[in-house]
């Protein structure tokens, strides 16, 4: 009986067979007992056969970005039905270093779309942590993205506690007034 799996990260292991669909047929035997699935970066950003709505006792969900990515249309699969907390971890691994167009409108959306979806569902999320810590500052008058990326986070923290849920994140590396001073133009 398994009730907790955790797979770190694999970016570099181009060779082996780990994508999500292979980790939801591993722990699939389990879904009547699984209660917390942590699932780091993989080679292969994917959702397709990745579906967690059989896995009836899953409470906590910890995914890397770099597993997920933010298609349209798959939020659904992640949404187990005891599902209670869901952490996206945006943590580049190995090979490269989070930057701030990481999390921006497409992300928003997604996740807005997942909160929304739960909802419907009447899932028993309740909690959502996102890991964002971006160290790639580019250079001054470099092209940034149009928003601050925690602006993002906090409207759909808004919208999350006006349903009784919560929103956490990473507090900012920079500050919302640097972050547009090194936007500008030089």
């Amino acid at each position: 009986m398994l009730e907790k799996f955790s797979f770190g990260s694999l970016r570099l292991n181009r060779t082996g067979p780990w994508t999500l669909s292979a980790m939801a047929n591993a722990v699939f035997p389990h879904r009547e007992t699984l209660r917390t699935l942590l699932i780091g970066s993989l080679p292969e950003c994917s959702m397709a056969g990745f579906d967690l709505s059989e896995f009836t006792a899953l409470e906590e969900l910890s995914l890397s970005y770099w597993a997920t990515g933010c298609e349209a249309g798959t939020e659904a699969q992640l949404l187990a039905p005891r599902l209670r907390k869901f952490i996206w971890s945006f943590h580049a691994e190995e090979e490269q270093s989070e930057s701030y167009f990481d999390f921006q409108k497409p992300q928003e959306t997604w996740l807005r779309t997942f909160v929304h979806t739960a909802v419907h569902r009447g899932v028993p999320l309740c909690e959502i942590h996102i890991t964002f810590d971006p160290s790639d500052y580019g250079k001054p008058g470099e092209a940034r993205p149009s928003e601050w990326p925690w602006d993002c986070m906090e409207r759909i923290g808004g919208e999350m506690r006006a349903v009784d849920m919560s929103l956490s994140y990473d507090k900012p590396s920079i500050s919302r007034q640097a972050f547009y001073e090194l936007s500008a133009p030089l």
